[in-house]
């Protein structure tokens, strides 16, 4: 749970990743057009100190994560600046055990998962690419690329690029 002062926080970091200006009305216009954007704002508020707050936004982003396929719950630790590149094609499965970074950028059909325990942990500053798998507790650094249709198994070191089944560093 977070307080109003952590949220906004991180909806203003997640906001920079969308639009430049940080006035009132662009802030508006991204919320009603940019579906990305209106989701990660709806997931922040689920983790509102707040009970009403928290409840009427865990209503909004239940039906969001429907509408585009989507299984993030909101105990997952993600940090600001998230982008998501086409949400409106959705499949994305992220496990409640997954630690993601700062300005992190997904793609569409992404999935973060663990069959024994804890998930991946991701560091900032990551791009990832549409049709990624990341299988299990491995670690991936900062500053890293992973590649279209990559099955990731094992740890990355920062400052790579993955690509791949499985994934292999090809530029460090």
């Amino acid at each position: 749970m977070y307080s109003s002062d952590d949220i906004k926080k991180l909806v203003l970091a997640d906001f920079a990743r969308y639009c430049n200006k940080l006035t009132f009305y662009s802030f508006y216009r991204t919320f009603k057009k940019n579906e990305s954007f209106n989701f990660l704002f709806w997931f922040r508020l689920s983790n509102h100190k707040n009970r009403i707050i928290r409840k009427l936004s865990r209503f909004f982003y239940k039906r969001k994560c429907r509408q585009f396929n989507i299984f993030l719950p909101v105990e997952t630790s993600i940090g600001g600046g998230l982008y998501i590149g086409h949400i409106t094609v959705g499949g994305i499965c992220i496990n409640p055990t997954a630690i993601i970074g700062s300005n992190v950028n997904i793609s569409h059909h992404l999935t973060i998962g663990s069959n024994k325990g804890k998930a991946a942990i991701i560091g900032n500053n990551v791009y990832i690419a549409p049709h990624v798998c990341i299988v299990e507790a491995v670690s991936i650094g900062h500053n890293v690329k992973i590649g279209a249709g990559a099955v990731v198994l094992s740890d990355i070191a920062d400052n790579s690029t993955a690509v791949g089944v499985p994934a292999r560093t090809v530029i460090k």
